[in-house]
């Protein structure tokens, strides 16, 4: 009863606001010290057991609630607390820490009591599974597991996966020693569940330890250089040992699909660390990236033959029955190749230029031959991704190089009758165009003009659905490369002023890019040099500088709502740039057109830049 009285007060927590609800708070902050003192008794009762177990005579009680419902609703109560759960943690960990470190040796001995072979015995008293079964050369034996300790360390992995999603940053002195309860378990032999749970606990915890390389102060105090360097230990050590667990877990897609999504989140939050601080707080040597990825390639490819095998066997299923299961069965694969594909991608990113051998002599003899055709468009599409970051991070060499084969499956990708109805595919084709088109032109020279049609047709049937919203803004990025931009090279493939003009105009109605941040960025610093230098298609009538200042606006607006959808230097820029657009010959009446929002956020960004200084005696 108290442990579901508990687990009630966090789902109502959640239902009325959580940290929203000044009285949820207060509450939780009752409800945790009692929590407290319920860990403090199991750890009490941990080391009278100890005791127990090393000869010593000790009356053990019961613990008074159950502790997985303890640590369910910690789980719950730190997601709404956030930051303010911190304060429980020292109270909290060392019972995790415990179970998660529990030693639990499986146990080998003679059959003495008629046991037979495949039967299955369970202790409740103790907590123990036994199996029997006949080793070849050895005979009968009866194998026991404590099940108890596994299941325990599956819920203490589960407890700090939460724990560190729901703190962030502020986990990230408590990094350090979870992970090292963390990574061992990720081979642990006895229990696919605990290392499902384990991998997965590490990515969040890899997560919070990037504040380390981040901030200059975490949890109060100044970071040392010791506490700089733990990412990279971390990180280090947490792909080497999932990924060789990967290849040990060959025969159980749920594990392999659980430490595989766990190897994606972790590779991308190195990179995404990366862009965001200029430097590689956390990233594998050449040697280790060229060893991860040929793991990942093969597991791929192994991937992708037993997809080969599916639609095979879904070619010749006799009923609906049987082609659902071979549906079923394909998805799941897919669940797999998805994040082994994105490693590769996020690893391939991380490491820039240098990478060039590996993708040589690894990603593209494997993944080339999948761009143009085949039933398996999940294929395609790992294909074209990862051959998109190859144009766009590689290197102008890499680049030349490469692009005319991506070009096959860009081609591909785009073509309705060819793309198998893949939305992902023909985005990511889309997206490879803007590479080529930046990285590469000259390989578009023959095909501009279709391509350019194909473009122009995504973007004008608009977004049928959310999911379709990315795919419009990588086509509206593409067509503003090829034909909007500066450097821009094939307007000439439009044929004509009149449609030069036309395709310019759709691209602009369709600003701003708010999906990809990193199109988002280029795209609205390239803007800002069409205004800079007066272009027509942004300042030619009253129309186009109306256009203009509405795209600056929802800019300045979605920055200020936290969306990164343009560098700090380009909003200065819009903001000076809209200070020049008082003296154009439409800026009266282009104000006028905008909506009473728009025209607030112009002034205060107009303000901003014409505010006089403060001077101070």
């Amino acid at each position: 009863l108290r442990g579901k009285a508990l687990e009630a007060f966090s789902i109502v927590g959640s239902a009325v606001g959580g940290k929203e609800s000044p009285a949820f708070v207060q509450d939780a902050n009752t409800v945790m010290s009692l929590i407290i003192k319920y860990f403090q008794y199991a750890n009490k009762l941990a080391t009278l057991t100890a005791a127990s177990t090393s000869g010593h005579s000790v009356s053990i009680p019961p613990l008074p609630i159950p502790m997985d419902d303890v640590q369910s609703s910690c789980a719950r109560i730190s997601g709404m607390m956030e930051s303010d759960f911190v304060q429980f943690l020292p109270a909290l960990l060392p019972h995790l820490l415990r179970q998660a470190k529990a030693k639990n040796e499986m146990e080998v001995e003679d059959c003495t009591n008629g046991e037979t072979d495949g039967q299955v015995d369970e202790d409740f008293e103790s907590g123990t599974q036994s199996m029997t079964m006949k080793i070849p050369g050895v005979g009968l034996k009866k194998i026991t597991l404590n099940t108890n300790v596994v299941q325990e360390k599956a819920q203490a992995s589960r407890a700090l996966y939460e724990h560190a999603a729901a703190l962030g940053s502020n986990f990230a002195p408590f990094s350090k020693v979870c992970s090292a309860a963390m990574i061992p378990n990720v081979s642990f032999q006895y229990n696919s569940e605990v290392r499902s749970t384990s991998a997965q606990a590490l990515a969040p915890i890899f997560e919070a330890s990037l504040a380390y390389a981040t901030e200059e102060n975490v949890g109060g105090k100044p970071v040392t250089q010791a506490q700089r360097i733990l990412p990279q230990q971390l990180f280090s050590s947490i792909c080497n040992t999932i990924v060789k667990q990967l290849s040990e877990e060959r025969g159980d897609p749920e594990t392999m699909v659980a430490l595989a999504g766990a190897l994606s989140d972790v590779t991308g939050d190195a990179y995404r660390c990366q862009i965001a601080v200029g430097r590689a707080p956390a990233r594998l040597t050449d040697s280790e990236g060229r060893q991860l990825v040929t793991s990942l390639t093969t597991l791929a490819g192994e991937c992708l033959d037993r997809r080969r095998q599916l639609y095979e066997g879904a070619r010749k299923a006799q009923d609906e029955d049987e082609v659902a299961e071979y549906e079923e069965a394909l998805e799941a694969e897919s669940e797999l190749l998805t994040p082994l594909v994105d490693s590769i991608g996020y690893t391939l990113k991380s490491a820039g230029e240098s990478f060039g051998p590996s993708f040589n002599g690894i990603v593209a003899p494997n993944f080339g031959k999948m761009l143009e055709g085949g039933d398996d468009t999940r294929a395609r599409f790992a294909a074209v991704c990862l051959f998109d970051d190859c144009v766009e991070h590689l290197g102008k060499d890499m680049a030349a190089t490469h692009a005319p084969t991506l070009l096959k499956g860009v081609l591909a990708g785009i073509d309705d009758s060819r793309n198998g109805g893949d939305m992902e595919l023909k985005q990511a084709a889309v997206y490879g165009v803007a590479q080529i088109a930046r990285q590469a032109p000259h390989v578009l020279a023959t095909v501009a003009r279709d391509v350019l049609a194909a473009l122009c047709q995504i973007v004008q049937t608009g977004a049928r659905d959310e999911e379709e919203v990315s795919l419009v803004e990588n086509a509206v990025s593409a067509l503003a490369t090829m034909v909007l931009f500066k450097k821009a090279r094939f307007t000439s493939a439009l044929g004509g002023d009149a449609n030069v003009a036309n395709v310019k105009d759709l691209i602009l109605n369709n600003f701003p890019i708010k999906e990809d941040e990193t199109e988002a960025h280029l795209c609205h610093e390239n803007l800002a040099d069409l205004i800079e230098i007066g272009d027509a298609s942004c300042v030619g009538t009253v129309d186009k500088v109306a256009r203009t200042m509405s795209i600056i606006s929802s800019v300045l607006q979605a920055v200020e709502d936290g969306d990164d959808v343009a560098a700090p230097s380009t909003c200065a820029r819009f903001a000076g740039l809209l200070v020049k657009l008082q003296g154009h010959q439409h800026a009266q009446g282009a104000f006028g057109m905008l909506s009473g929002e728009q025209q607030g956020i112009v002034g205060k960004a107009v303000q901003s830049v014409a505010a006089p200084a403060t001077i101070t005696p």
